[in-house]
Order: C-alpha cells, then structure tokens, then sequence
C-alpha cells in the first residue's frame, strides 16, 4: 500500500512540474528581461527591463537584485520544467574556481544554489594548476531536451605584466545534460587555433549558431581581433564552419541574442568596452546580414556589462515590477 502511495505521489509530482512548464510557456512573450552586472559592482546580479526590446530601465533602484553569494556573468535560461536556471562562478569552499555553481528558480526573484558542477575531466589535460572556468553559459535546447553548459578556460597561467598571454590561451569547453545533476563527459568545442570567449550558441530551425568572442589582439593581420564572429553547425559536436567575417567593430564582446516579441527577427547585443556600454544590431535571420540599429532608437543604461536577454510573459513582468520597481 505504502509503494502504490509512493508511485501516486511521485506521478502527481511530475504531472505538476509537466503542467507548470506548459502553463509558464504557453503564455505569449510581453517584454524583454536584460540580467547583467555593471561596471561598479562587477559580477553581481542586476536587473532592467524593456517593453520594445530598445530602450531600458533599471528595476530595483539600480541596486542588484541578488544578495553577494551569486558571482558571474548572468545568463539565465527557462528550463526543461518551467523554472529558470543561471551558471555562475564558484567563490567560495575548497572547490573554489574548480566548480561551475548553478542557480535555480521559479519566479526570476528568489534564487537558490541547485548545484555544482566540477568538469574534473578538464583539470587532468590542462598545464599546471589552472583553475579558471570563467564566464559560464547555459543554453537548453527544446528539440533535443538537453542543457549545454559551455566555458571559457586559459591554457596559461595568469602572469603579472603579461595578460595578453594568458587572454590569448583562451579556449571553449561544454558538457551537456538532461537536467542538470548529471552531466556527460567535458569537451573541446572548437579546432581553431585562436582564442575565443563569451561564446553562446543556439539551435534555430534544425541549424546550430555560435556567437563566438575572438580573444586575439587586433593587428594588421588580425583585423577580426576582439570581435564577434558568428560559425554554424548541423551538429552541436560538429564540424563547425569556420567563423565568418566580424559582425561587429573590434573590441566588442558578451553578445547576447533574443527573439523580437512579433517574431519578425533578431536582436543581437553585445558590449562595447572599454567604454563600458551595450549596443544593438538586428536582422531578420540568425545568419545576417545583420546591421546596426541607430543609436538614438535605443537606450542601455550606463555602465551596463555583461549579461544576458530573454523574453518575459505579462505575468512575470508584472511580479518582477511588484518586486523591484522601475526607474
């Protein structure tokens, strides 16, 4: 009786976790949710919001919305089941920056530690004791139902007076999951003997996108450096086309792609640095060609660094505004 109980239950469970997804995403898209840190406090958790996808304002007094145990560059994905999920960078414990943190939660306003993931496979290739998994990103894809967490990791040590070493050493790394507990064996994404960052990708219409970082130093041999450049695959594992011709200036990075709301194509951010400030350019498919939006349309708030857009439903709108407010 008592395991007829428990098979009742655990259906009753998941029947509400199947219903909570479908009811979350059935809801049509209302605004845009822009999560991302700022120049002042770097790696904390900020939030604005848009109603056209162009022009911001900050919530919450311009304050982070997250107390200090979160670190990262915010990139927060909606879930197999409905809730939201952020990677983060482990701070703290005897693990620290040898763990990727994952955050969980089921309104965008309160956030918990759902778990951490150590790609302890990745510590016995690397040279010396390189302990950086900077800037990680979470993507689920609703076709194949599976995470693919990716990072940044140097193949270098961090030298004094000598950054450009270390930056130049930059390559990608992913692990997929079906939820997040468990994950599959780490791998290199790319075979391209450049250094890259920020990278997120995407799977759109049975193709695969990569918005890709270039880590190099600009130079007369090197005009692509310090863009975003953009490479396409019919496998997630592969091969990927070789990045096209930058689709942004030098010296952008942190690009952060979202649906417009009427369906009617993209909006690509990334941010400009060291100025400390996001642009917009737009299209209307994933593979371009993309142009710049004119500068007096849209309206990041200032200081504005790295993070990431999704679209939100009135209902979540509404709760994140009862919360925080708008300025």
């Amino acid at each position: 009786m008592r395991a007829l109980l428990i098979i009742f239950l655990t259906f009753l469970f998941h029947s509400a976790d199947f219903c909570l997804a479908q009811s979350q995403t059935k809801e049509a898209p209302y605004a845009y949710l822009f999560s991302h840190m700022t120049a002042e406090k770097y790696g904390r958790l900020y939030y604005s919001v848009s109603m056209d996808g162009l022009n911001w304002k900050k919530m919450n007094n311009g304050e982070p919305v997250m107390d200090s145990s979160y670190w990262g560059h915010s990139d927060i994905i909606r879930g197999h089941d409905g809730k939201y999920y952020m990677p983060g960078n482990n701070r703290t414990g005897k693990n620290a920056d040898n763990e990727i943190a994952i955050w969980q939660s089921d309104d965008l306003i309160n956030w918990k530690l759902f778990n951490k993931f150590g790609p302890s496979d990745i510590l016995q290739m690397r040279k010396g004791n390189l302990k950086s998994y900077g800037a990680p990103k979470l993507y689920f894809d609703t076709t194949d139902k599976q995470y693919i967490l990716s990072w940044q990791t140097p193949n270098e040590e961090r030298v004094k007076n000598s950054m450009d070493t270390f930056w130049r050493s930059m390559v990608i790394y992913y692990s997929t999951s079906k939820d997040l507990r468990s994950f599959a064996p780490s791998k290199k994404m790319f075979p391209w003997n450049f250094a890259m960052i920020d990278v997120i990708v995407r799977h759109i219409d049975n193709k695969w996108y990569a918005f890709i970082k270039e880590e190099m130093m600009p130079s007369p041999s090197r005009p692509t450096g310090k863009s975003i450049r953009l490479s396409t695959s019919l496998s997630l594992d592969g091969p990927w086309t070789y990045p096209q011709e930058q689709i942004s200036p030098n010296w952008r990075e942190a690009p952060t792609l979202v649906k417009k709301i009427d369906g009617n194509g993209w909006l690509l951010y990334y941010e400009q640095y060291p100025g400390n400030g996001y642009e917009v350019i737009s299209a209307a498919t994933v593979e371009g060609p993309w142009y710049e939006v004119y500068s007096n349309w849209y309206s990041v708030p200032s200081n504005t660094r790295h993070g990431s857009i999704i679209t939100i439903t009135k209902t979540e709108y509404d709760r994140l505004v009862k919360k925080f407010g708008i300025n």
